[in-house]
């Protein structure tokens, strides 16, 4: 199957319900470049109350990414592509939507897209 939206492919497209408030670890093959592989947590801080998306590099093929402060989300998200990297030698985008059902786990909603080689024949 191959889904296109304007001039993006979407590459891999998910949904995760989080067991208790383990890490989720996405991997999407690349026999190109490498592996590129998403560690993603919810955190919660008391502190301050502001929901916020953090996007860490640890290596060339790994990011991780916490959601902090999404309890009792109903849909929230990016309001945009993020981009993320390459993946085969193209740029690599997220787009994304929690949802929480509270004290038993996040909902995670998760689209990669690339963006199309144009052809100028």
């Amino acid at each position: 199957m191959k889904i296109e939206l304007g001039e993006y492919e979407l590459i891999h497209s998910g949904v995760v319900i989080q067991i208790k408030d383990t890490p989720i670890k996405i991997t999407i093959p690349d026999e190109i470049e490498g592996d590129y592989t998403f560690l993603i947590n919810f955190i919660s801080d008391n502190e301050n109350k502001e929901s916020i998306s953090t996007f860490t590099p640890l290596d060339k093929f790994t990011v991780q990414i916490d959601f902090k402060n999404f309890d009792n989300f109903q849909g929230g998200g990016n309001t945009g592509l993020t981009e993320m990297g390459t993946l085969r030698n193209k740029v690599l985008f997220i787009n994304y939507r929690v949802f929480d059902l509270k004290n038993v786990g996040k909902t995670l909603l998760f689209n990669f897209y690339a963006r199309k080689e144009i052809d100028n024949d």
